[in-house]
Order: structure tokens, then sequence, then C-alpha cells
């Protein structure tokens, strides 16, 4: 079952890539759904308390935090982001962003009354479940700048808390994750900065 978590997630995050490269209201729309999905995932075992649940909780948060990391690199860049903006308002299709939005809202306020619950992993969901908020209103704005400086700061904040997690739990894997996901975040800036036209924002 965890592995068709995995698979699920990397489908929708490629959909949502490829959404991405018409540039357009919708495809803006698409991405943000992408994240809200993110949001419920990565908030999800806030929520579950049986052991058989915790599992796929686990596995669902993984995708989560990984299909936001795509997503959000994709937005972090400014170019990227004003061709996703909503120029004539909300398109319909913004509105499946709305349910996984509440599925995670409402597992934010599961994992408040359990004093169990990591606070790292607190931290992460309320983190990807307010930048998904951001992003919708980044991309109403005139540029795509704020959306962009969203998804930088919200890359560079998970990135410190992997390296913090590695570090104080000794886990390697979380360690690793977070040199990478800030190295990439480096790498995006650096092609924003000397790369084509149409990285720049």
């Amino acid at each position: 079952m965890e592995r068709l978590i995995y698979l699920a997630g990397a489908l929708g995050v490629a959909g949502a890539l490829l959404a991405a490269r018409a540039g357009t209201p919708e495809a803006g729309a698409t991405v943000l759904t992408g994240v809200a999905v993110a949001a419920a995932l990565v908030a999800a075992p806030l929520a579950f308390r049986a052991p058989a649940a915790e599992r796929l909780a686990a596995a669902a948060r993984t995708t989560g935090r990984f299909s936001f990391y795509a997503l959000a690199l994709l937005l972090s860049f400014g170019a990227v982001a004003a061709r996703l903006r909503f120029t004539a308002g909300y398109p319909p299709i913004l509105l499946s962003a709305v349910l996984p939005l509440l599925v995670a809202a409402a597992f934010l306020v599961a994992g408040l009354r359990r004093p169990e619950v990591d606070s790292l992993a607190r931290g992460e969901a309320m983190l990807v479940a307010a930048t998904a908020i951001a992003f919708l209103l980044g991309l109403s704005l005139e540029t795509g700048k704020g959306a962009a400086l969203v998804a930088t700061l919200a890359l560079a904040f998970l990135a410190l808390g992997r390296l913090v997690r590695g570090v104080s739990w000794r886990s390697r894997g979380a360690l690793v994750e977070g040199i990478v996901v800030g190295a990439l975040l480096v790498l995006a800036r650096i092609a924003e900065l000397l790369g084509p036209a149409a990285l720049r924002g």
C-alpha cells in the first residue's frame, strides 16, 4: 500500500508539472491543487493513531513532502510563477484545491489535541498548509515575485528542519534530504540569476 501512495504522489506531481508548461491560470490552479494535496498528505500523521494507519500516514507524509518540494521549487522561479498567475480572477478549476485544504486543516486541528505528536512534524504540516494559502495570494498579485519568494522561504525552512532532525535524531536520511533540498534551492537561484531569460522573474 505504501508503494501505491508513493506512485500516486509521483504521478500527481508529474501531471501538475506537465500542466504548468501551459503557463495559464488554469495551469496555476492545477499546481496549487497539487500543493493543497501535498499539505493534506504532510498533515496526515497528525490525525491517525492506530499502528496500521500510522504506517500509511508516514508514507503519505513522505509523499506529500517530496511532492511539495517539486512544486514549490517550480514556483520559486519568478518567471514561472508570473506565467501561472490568476490574471483574470480565479479559474473554476481552483475549487479542486478547497477539499484537500479543508482536510489538511482538519488534520492540523486533530494534531493540536495530541500532545504526543512530534513537534517538527506538526511544524512542517503547518508550514506547508500555510504556504498553500500564501501561494493562492501570491499568484493573485501583478507579478510572480510574491509566490516565488514564499516558495523559496518555505523550501529553506523545510531544508533547515530536515537538517535539524538529522542532527538531533542522528538520522542520515533526514540529514541527506535537508542537504539535497538546500542544494537544489541554491542551484535554482543560481540558474535564475545566470540562466536563460525564461527563468528570470
